[in-house]
C-alpha cells in the first residue's frame, strides 16, 4: 500500500518518538551552540558504566534544556517508577506534556527502555525485548548491538496494533571530550548511538551522539542527532538537533 507523507507521519509517530528513548532530551528558548560547549576530543580511555550514564532515579526532579534553534520552553521531569529500579521521564513544552518514557535497570545492570508514550501523536510504543539504551558496561571502542522489535498502539485503542517492525540499536563509546557546563568545562564521554527500524510504511535511521559526565551529578548532559525517515526509497523527512542541559 502506498501511504502519502502525512499518513506515514502518523504511522511512524510512536516509532520516531521512541528514538528519543536514547536521550529523551528537551530544549528551551536559550540558544546554545556546539562551539560554546565542546572541547577537543581524545580516544576514550575508560569504560562507561550504565549506573553512571543513567543513574536510577530516587526522587522527583525537573531540569531545563537548551537547543541551537532556541524554540519553545522545554522541561524534563524524572520520577521513580512503580517497580524497583524503574523511573519515568516526562518531557514537556510550555507546560504541555509531549512524551513519557519508562526506563528500567534490569538484573544484568543494563538500562533499558520499556515503552514510550507520545501525547503529540497519540500513540504508545512498546519494545520487546526492552530496548537497551546502555549496557551494564561499555568499554572504549566497543560496540554493543541489539536486535529487538517495536509495536505501536493508539493511546485510545491500546489493543489495536497500528504498526510494528524490527529494531536494531548499536552503541559505541567513541571519545572523551570536555563539556562546558555552568560551572566550567567538565570531562565527558561521548557515545555514538545508531537506531534503525523498518515499519510497514517507512524506515527510520537515527544517529545520535550522547555526552555523559561523572562526578557528583553523573548522567546525560547533551545530545546531537540526525533522524532520516524514508518511504518507498525516498527521504520524506530529515531532522537534526543539538540539545544541552542548562540547569544542573
Amino acid at each position: 500500500m502506498n501511504h502519502p507523507p502525512r499518513t506515514i507521519g502518523r504511522l511512524l509517530g510512536g516509532a520516531a518518538l521512541a528514538l528519543a528513548a536514547l536521550t529523551a532530551a528537551c530544549t528551551t528558548g536559550r540558544r546554545v551552540d556546539t562551539a560554546d560547549l565542546l572541547g577537543a576530543e581524545s580516544p576514550a580511555a575508560r569504560a562507561l558504566q550504565a549506573q553512571d550514564a543513567y543513574p536510577v532515579v530516587k526522587r522527583a526532579e525537573t531540569s531545563t534544556w537548551s537547543d541551537r534553534a532556541g524554540a519553545g520552553d522545554f522541561m524534563r521531569a524524572v520520577a521513580p517508577g512503580a517497580d524497583p529500579d524503574s523511573w519515568l521521564v516526562t518531557d514537556s513544552r510550555d507546560g504541555r506534556t509531549l512524551t513519557e518514557d519508562l526506563f528500567v535497570r534490569n538484573p544484568k545492570g543494563d538500562v533499558v527502555l520499556v515503552k514510550t508514550t507520545s501525547h503529540v501523536e497519540g500513540v504508545i510504543s512498546w519494545f520487546a525485548p526492552a530496548l537497551v539504551v546502555m549496557p551494564a558496561e561499555l568499554a572504549p571502542g566497543e560496540t554493543f548491538r541489539q536486535t529487538t522489535s517495536i509495536k505501536v498502539f493508539p493511546i485510545d485503542d491500546p489493543d489495536n496494533v497500528r504498526d510494528q517492525g524490527p529494531v536494531t540499536q548499536e552503541l559505541t563509546l567513541e571519545a572523551e571530550q570536555s563539556f562546558g557546563l555552568s560551572g566550567g568545562p567538565t570531562p565527558a564521554r561521548r557515545v555514538r548511538a545508531v537506531f534503525t527500524t523498518k515499519l510497514s510504511a517507512a524506515s527510520v535511521v537515527k544517529t545520535t551522539d550522547l555526552w555523559f559526565v561523572g562526578g557528583r551529578r553523573p548522567g546525560l548532559v547533551a545530545e546531537r542527532s540526525e533522524e532520516v525517515v524514508k518511504a518507498l526509497g525516498l527521504t520524506v523527512r530529515t531532522t537534526r538537533r543539538f540539545l544541552a542541559l542548562e540547569s544542573d
